[in-house]
Order: C-alpha cells, then structure tokens, then sequence
C-alpha cells in the first residue's frame, strides 16, 4: 500500500471515532438490568398464551388466585412486557423495543440472565400456550387441561405436569 491510501485509511478511521459514537453501535452498548412485572386477575381469561423472543420462560405454582409475570435480566436492548386481553383469551409478550439508535453495524445484541417468571395459581384450570425463539422453557407443578410448549433454539423442561392435551 502506499502512503496515500495509508493517509485516507487514518482518515477514515478517525472520522468514525469522532462521529460515530461507541454507544451507536450495539455491541458497545452498556447493560442495562431489566425488571418488568404484570399481573392478571383470576377469573378474567379461559386462555393463557406466553411469547418472547430471547428470554427463557420458567413456570411455577402459586398459592395466589392471580397470574402474575415477571421478566428480569440485563440486556444492551430493551423490553418491555406487554398483557393484552381480547374477549377470553390473554396474551403475555416479551418484545424488543425497537431502539433509536443507529444500527450501523449489525452485531448481535448482548443479554445476560434474561428470563421471563410465570407464576400461575395451583387452581389454573385454563388453556396454556409457551412460545420462544430462542429461549428455553421450563414447567414444574403445573396444571392445565391443555398445555402447548414451542420453542425454535431451546430447551424444554417439564416436571410434574398434570394436563388433558400435552
């Protein structure tokens, strides 16, 4: 190489340092602890469906009347845990908030911990459905006349399950 290109390699190189700030890009974004909680009323829903993307999903008992959700971790991204309701059926989601930041380069986006806790009462007698991308999903104690566990990249977990549709 010659000096020339040498020059306009330093040139280059220090221009995206001065404008191109670290946090634009994802991978050197900082971790942020993430602590998101919903809870949902006894009684309101005869169908309870879970979606995230990357947080593993646990599920376990409670001695409450009320579904309660819990998403915890640290991650580069955000999230946000969203509940709607639509007539009888629920639905809990773990979405990535889509982020304002350039996303010049398309590392990976960095998360630590990051998983979603379903605490369903011991008297759940209503239709359940776990979905992740790449999470894992993980059931113990649990009752449901129907359950459906999907997952594209992780594992699944079930212990002690009592339902009618597996």
């Amino acid at each position: 190489m010659t000096k020339k290109t040498y020059m306009y390699l330093i040139v280059i190189v220090v221009f995206a340092m001065l404008f191109i700030p670290f946090r634009v890009l994802p991978m050197f974004s900082p971790m942020r602890n993430i602590a998101e909680q919903a809870r949902v009323p006894a009684g309101s829903y005869d169908m309870l469906s879970i979606s995230t993307d990357i947080p593993s999903v646990q599920i376990v008992p409670t001695a409450g009347t009320a579904a309660e959700f819990s998403l915890t971790g640290r991650s580069s991204t955000s999230y946000s845990l969203d509940v709607s309701s639509r007539g009888n059926h629920v639905e809990v989601e773990v979405k990535r908030r889509i982020s304002s930041r350039l996303n010049i380069l398309n590392f990976r986006q960095r998360s630590e911990n990051m998983f979603l806790k379903v605490h369903l009462p011991e008297s759940f007698a209503r239709s359940l459905e776990v979905k992740t991308v790449s999470g894992s999903i993980r059931a113990e104690h649990v009752s449901a006349p129907v359950m459906k566990h999907t997952t594209v990249s992780g594992a699944i977990r079930l212990d002690s399950l009592n339902a009618e549709d597996l």
